[in-house]
């Protein structure tokens, strides 16, 4: 029951990271008819801001909330932790609210930022607050196991901001306001929705031990989340310092084509770490965190293949001019995905041991390391520079979690021989297929390469049908 139920809440997952992506892919055509460049560089920047206050206002408490429920004993206690937690995030957050208020204008104009602070970050620092009482009763549908809710609510949110959004910019001529206003509309509404899962499921209640025990777990993390900020955002900042603007759209073409395999990452994510947090002190904890690891790792190396193989095909049909180089990026920017496919399962296991000092070391580690590579790199290297100093730092990354765990994964040894192999056939198939257009010919050889990649990594995995008897108990119990 248990496996059919992880697959199933895997699926459901991977939908509700697919569906606000797509909503976000058909808004880009549609305002760039309305809005200019000069305010797409406005809700950039402020987007990354936001991201940076996003990590402040959760300080991980998510986290914490993710690892302690599963130790609670009775339903009180779990409804007190989730209450908990939630007045520490909704505390923390009316402070921020308020010191954004008080210290932003003076800053703004202090280091002399171009967005004046009203409107635009006076409606980020509202935005804030909203998406920050998102937090628990995002967490309190997972360590219930109630994907379909997460997700329904994640859809739902993801069209109602296309709805609103495209009204206001297309049909009222709000212009750039229209995607502030129509954000923070939204996020309004649905602050009715979060306030009645929380009293649903949680008892409001003020403990400053437990808040001092929920911190103390936390403030570990939080260097780590900034440090995976400093990932995901030093390339594009850096590179636009050193390259054309024609090279950046090449970048961030393929950068948007790799990562479409983290929704399949993200949603196996959100599915096994309840349940690695709730295994880890069965006598079975071994087994299930190898089993999870190796076909997580396995289904991640196969669709990284089929991607890198077809790269320059989807570019063919998606795209034109010069964009299609960026399909040689592509296999540079997967190793990146592919290695933080790895650090899910190595962070999760990182965290049921309540190591959390261990994490944040190594995301801060990574984050530094990415920072430096860009530096060093960008100026000679480019686009291929920033492509690959992500790769480098995740794997760094991993590489000081493995070493310093206390659980030693046996399928990490796995996971080295199929990244070996990836990078392989992504060369094969560049140096052979880098100039052919979409033929039948080329078609069957790549087909081809992918039923032998299948092979491989069956056997390099030492994978057999009863590691997939759970898609069948899932099949059957559909059928029942």
């Amino acid at each position: 029951m248990f496996k059919s139920k992880l697959l199933k809440n895997t699926i459901i997952y991977s939908i509700g990271e697919i569906f606000p992506k797509l909503i976000s892919f058909i808004l880009l055509p549609v305002f760039t008819l309305y809005l200019s460049a000069s305010d797409y560089g406005i809700i950039s920047y402020t987007n990354s801001v936001m991201f940076f206050f996003f990590v402040l206002s959760s300080l991980a408490l998510n986290t914490y909330l993710l690892r302690e429920y599963f130790e609670c004993k009775t339903e009180i206690d779990k409804k007190k932790l989730i209450g908990s937690v939630f007045l520490t995030i909704l505390i923390i957050n009316v402070v921020m609210l308020a010191m954004g208020y008080i210290l932003g204008p003076l800053l703004v104009k202090g280091f002399n930022i171009q967005i004046p602070f009203f409107p635009f970050f006076s409606l980020l620092l509202l935005n804030n607050f909203c998406e920050a009482l998102s937090i628990v009763p995002l967490v309190v549908y997972r360590v219930h196991e109630n994907a379909l809710s997460y997700v329904t609510l994640s859809v739902l949110k993801a069209v109602l901001l296309f709805v609103v959004t495209y009204i206001l910019i297309v049909h009222l001529k709000w212009g750039l306001m229209g995607n502030f206003y129509g954000r923070l509309f939204v996020n309004a509404f649905f602050i009715i929705i979060y306030i009645y899962v929380i009293l649903r499921n949680a008892k409001i209640n003020f403990n400053v031990e437990a808040i001092k025990k929920s911190l103390r777990f936390s403030f570990p993390l939080i260097p780590g989340a900034i440090g995976y900020l400093l990932m995901s955002m030093s390339d594009r900042i850096i590179l636009e310092r050193y390259v054309s603007l024609s090279d950046i759209g090449i970048y961030s073409v393929a950068y948007t084509l790799a990562y479409s395999l983290s929704v399949i990452i993200q949603g196996g994510y959100r599915s096994f770490e309840p349940e690695i947090y709730r295994e880890f002190n069965k006598p079975t904890f071994a087994s299930f965190v190898e089993r999870i690891h190796k076909l997580y790792m396995f289904t991640v190396f196969f669709l990284a293949i089929v991607l890198s193989v077809f790269s320059r095909d989807i570019l063919l049909l998606m795209t034109k001019g010069d964009f299609v180089k960026g399909y040689t990026l592509i296999p540079l920017i997967l190793i990146g995905v592919i290695a933080t496919a790895q650090n899910a399962i190595l962070v999760s296991i990182v965290i049921s041991e309540k190591n959390t000092k261990l994490s944040g070391v190594s995301t801060v580690v990574g984050g530094g390391a990415s920072i430096a590579f860009n530096l060093i790199l960008i100026p000679t290297y480019g686009i291929y520079a920033a492509a690959l100093a992500s790769a480098i730092a995740y794997i760094l990354m991993n590489l000081i979690v493995a070493l310093k765990m206390k659980f030693k994964s046996p399928v990490i040894q796995s996971d080295v021989i199929s990244l070996l192999y990836f990078m392989f056939i992504s060369f094969v198939v560049i140096a052979f297929f880098g100039q052919s257009n979409i033929n039948i010919i080329s078609i069957i050889y790549k087909f081809g390469i992918i039923i032998i990649s299948l092979i491989i990594l069956f056997l390099v995995y030492k994978l057999n049908l009863r590691h997939f008897d759970f898609i069948f108990s899932f099949l059957k119990k559909r059928e029942d």
